[in-house]
């Protein structure tokens, strides 16, 4: 795992120019903030426990742990610096690698599903991320009498099945939308299809996705 110290993060490009989001993010704190760009203090994000239940945690440098490698759940993770400004990502889950020493720490989440940065996006991509967002709050709806089996559930998902099972829950949601074919529900649609035809001809796509339902 390696990372220029002196940026605060970076989103590594993915390999096809035309896939969203990225497949790795790194996050860098610094024990003294370079006060040149973005310097975050400390990370928010949802972290899968030993007895896969999920919790939010609040991590910084120095960094002290059994382990450097701590599995991410799907939902947002926030960036925060000295003075409250908030930088935001989205991810479906993933693997956090933690290397610290005394002058900086860095956070790499890595991810078969993208990470998708949410202060740099296009009213498209916004409008998938909210949709994506509206689905996962359906489904934590539908385990109100035992959201700790709905956590349990979307603990033990594949972060490459989820985002499938969502893209084909996505499609299927457009499609109830009436559109005029140059509206944003429309391009959001072709987006979905293209993402789904991209996977498939990279080989990514799983071999049996299940409805969203049964997964979470």
């Amino acid at each position: 795992m390696t990372s220029d110290p002196r940026l605060g993060f970076i989103f590594h490009k993915p390999k096809d120019p035309t896939a969203p989001g990225a497949p790795r993010l790194d996050i860098v704190i610094q024990e003294v903030p370079s006060l040149h760009h973005f310097d975050p203090e400390k990370i928010i994000l949802n972290i899968i426990t030993a007895d896969e239940t999920i919790s939010k945690v609040t991590l910084r440098h120095p960094f002290y742990a059994l382990r450097n490698e701590i599995r991410v759940a799907a939902g947002q993770v926030a960036m925060i610096d000295r003075v409250g400004k908030r930088v935001e990502a989205f991810t479906f889950g993933g693997e956090l690698l933690v290397e610290s020493n005394e002058t900086y720490t860095v956070f790499s989440l890595e991810s078969p599903a993208p990470i998708l940065y949410l202060d740099d996006m296009t009213s498209l991509q916004m409008r998938l991320v909210d949709e994506v967002k509206i689905i996962f709050a359906q489904r934590r709806a539908a385990w109100l009498h035992d959201l700790s089996r709905f956590e349990k559930r979307l603990a033990q998902v594949d972060p490459l099945m989820l985002y499938a099972a969502c893209l084909i829950k996505l499609e299927a949601n457009l499609k109830k939308y009436p559109c005029s074919g140059t509206d944003l529900v429309s391009r959001l649609g072709a987006v979905v299809k293209q993402e789904i035809k991209r996977l498939k001809s990279e080989g990514a796509w799983p071999p049996f996705v299940k409805p969203i339902e049964e997964l979470i």
